[in-house]
């Protein structure tokens, strides 16, 4: 199967673009221009560029979520934290055009977005166990000599044939 075909390590995938452009590109110049800090508002006139820098990847994060979510057939133990990490993370820093007073409510969120964090952990693991369980319990015949096979069988351990 082609790595990039599965859906979890699309959403890992992207996730990671996503944080190393977060970290080297946005972060330094929402430092540099102050819309870290609660003291003064961001200049006006870079304000439609940290919007602008910002927003339309967190849109097209969740738009890629949406249309991956629900194909997921593994990782779900990683990849639904990452996800909720990713829309805390994204949310905020999106809102973060309006200055660095918007942090206090990033820090009165907090505790639901932890409450999330750890009931997407344990939402995962649930999943990813059940899944295995079906995958292990499905079978397969070869269509040569209709020997019984695991599911993730690539040849018949009868005849040689190839189960594709």
């Amino acid at each position: 199967m082609n790595w990039l075909k599965m859906a979890s390590i699309r959403i890992i995938v992207v996730s990671m673009i996503c944080y190393v452009y977060v970290c080297s590109v946005v972060v330094p110049f929402a430092n540099r221009y102050g819309f870290f800090s609660g003291a003064s508002s961001p200049p006006a006139d870079r304000t439609t560029l940290y919007f602008l820098m910002t927003t339309p990847i967190f849109i097209a994060y969740i738009i890629l979520v949406i249309f991956n979510l629900f194909r997921l057939e593994s990782l779900r133990s990683i990849v639904f934290p990452l996800i909720v990490f990713s829309l805390y993370s994204g949310f905020f820093g999106s809102l973060m055009v309006m200055g660095g007073t918007i942090l206090w409510l990033a820090v009165f969120g907090f505790p639901l977005f932890f409450v999330a964090l750890i009931a997407s952990v344990i939402i995962g693991v649930v999943m990813d166990i059940r899944n295995k369980k079906s995958n292990n319990s499905k079978v397969l015949f070869c269509r040569n000599c209709g020997n019984q096979l695991p599911y993730s069988a690539g040849f018949c351990t009868n005849c040689g044939t190839s189960i594709s």
